[in-house]
């Protein structure tokens, strides 16, 4: 009986530790300012930290892993007089705390033959999961004005 009892209570009791023990997850919206302030500064660095290691990207073209997409988003990742910014619409997780999605629109600013101007470009979707304690993007997807999708 006191067996029984015992083994009741450092079950209950180890439960409790592995609750505790369990890394707390950030807010899904740390992420995203992260997000948008990485585009908006530019900040290369800060821009691959929340790429997950088998990220996909099919914005503005299909690329796959941090350094492809890096690669291919380089034009508005190096210079601050290019760069793309953000709108989140909607921002969701699962119940699990362990997925994410973000959906909203997105503008380029940039130079123009009118001086300097924000242009809305189109509409994106990102798909965001807990890895090692932290968001990362897992997959990020586009359309362009007017329903135009510029990659598949």
């Amino acid at each position: 009986m006191i067996a029984r009892v015992f083994l009741a209570a450092l079950l209950l009791n180890a439960s409790s530790l592995v609750a505790q023990t369990r890394p707390v997850v950030p807010p899904l919206e740390a992420a995203e300012r992260a997000l948008v302030t990485a585009l908006a500064l530019p900040d290369l660095d800060a821009f691959r930290q929340l790429l997950a290691p088998d990220a996909v990207f099919f914005f503005p073209v299909e690329a796959r892993g941090p350094e492809a997409i890096t690669e291919k988003w380089l034009p508005f990742l190096l210079d601050p007089a290019l760069t793309l910014a953000l709108a989140i619409d909607t921002s969701t997780t699962t119940e699990s705390g362990e997925l994410g999605q973000t959906a909203g629109t997105f503008a380029i600013y940039g130079r123009t033959n009118k001086g300097m101007r924000t242009t809305p470009a189109g509409s994106f979707s990102i798909v965001w999961r807990v890895v090692e304690g932290r968001w990362k993007i897992g997959t990020l997807s586009g359309a362009g004005k007017g329903g135009i999708k510029l990659v598949r």
